[in-house]
Parts: C-alpha cells; sequence; structure tokens
C-alpha cells in the first residue's frame, strides 16, 4: 500500500502559537499543516483541500490563513497566473521563521500583550509554589511562617 507522505509526519503547533490571544485554536492546526507542508518553494495548499484537511468551510480556512499572515507568522505570496480559461490566482505561504522566533523569546520573557493568558498563568504558579514552600516549611516557627509577602499580584487579577 502507498502512503501519501503527509500520513506520516506528526503535528507540530508551537506553543507561542497556542497562547498568543490574537490567534484562535483553528489557526494552530492551520500553522501545523501549512509547517507540515512547507519545502523549499513554500506550501502551495489551497483553501479547498485546507478545509478539506481542517474538516472545515472555505471560509474558515481562509479566515485562519488571514489571521496568521495578519498576526506574522506566515509571510504570504500572491500570484495571478493567465491560462485560456482566465486568471487563476496562485498563493504561496512560508513560515516566519524569523518573526516565530522572536515572538517565542518575548513570550519567554514575559513580554508582549499577545501573552497575558501565559504570563498570568505563571504568575499564580509562582505565587503558589511560594504559598506552598511557605506552608511545609515545619522547620521553621509560626511566626516565621506568616506568608508574609505572599499577597496575590493585583495585576495578575
Amino acid at each position: 500500500m502507498d502512503v501519501p507522505f503527509h500520513w506520516m509526519k506528526y503535528f507540530n503547533i508551537p506553543s507561542v502559537i497556542a497562547w498568543d490571544e490574537r490567534l484562535k485554536h483553528i489557526d494552530g492546526y492551520t500553522f501545523a499543516i501549512v509547517h507540515m507542508l512547507d519545502n523549499k518553494e513554500g506550501c502551495f495548499i489551497s483553501n479547498k483541500m485546507l478545509s478539506t484537511m481542517l474538516g472545515r468551510n472555505g471560509q474558515s480556512a481562509s479566515n485562519s490563513v488571514g489571521r496568521l499572515v495578519k498576526a506574522g507568522y506566515f509571510r504570504t505570496n500572491i500570484e495571478v497566473i493567465k491560462t485560456e480559461e482566465g486568471n487563476r490566482t496562485k498563493r504561496t505561504l512560508r513560515i516566519n521563521h524569523t518573526y516565530l522566533q522572536a515572538q517565542r523569546r518575548l513570550m519567554e520573557e514575559g513580554g508582549g500583550d499577545n501573552f497575558r493568558a501565559i504570563k498570568k498563568l505563571i504568575g499564580q504558579e509562582i505565587w503558589t509554589i511560594k504559598k506552598l514552600i511557605a506552608e511545609d516549611n515545619i522547620l521553621s516557627s509560626k511566626e516565621d511562617n506568616n506568608n508574609e509577602g505572599l499577597q496575590e499580584d493585583p495585576s495578575l487579577a
């Protein structure tokens, strides 16, 4: 049995895509499909094929690509090709690796407005860990273990 190459590949959705509040969940799958099909010439997937792979309608696929382009994760090139039947367009999608890496660094440093959700979760996790350490410290007396300075950061609420 001859299995198409893309059946044997894994989807790769970077955490920076998953945590970017400008994007929807479907955009992560769109990114993964384009990433899987991107090669040195680019990815030439049509909205129809993309919508079939996503299990959505063509407009959803087009909107998803548009959000990823607008956010900076994809670069796109649209070419008009003249044929006997008329003009048709050929869209090439490329992963913008430079922007992806810059966003990854920004997310890891806790910067940028796009990552408020992850910053809030990390802040809550740090606060919880500090609280647990203070409560479970059996070597200190009750006076030392009064959770001083562990008030939740109001900017995270």
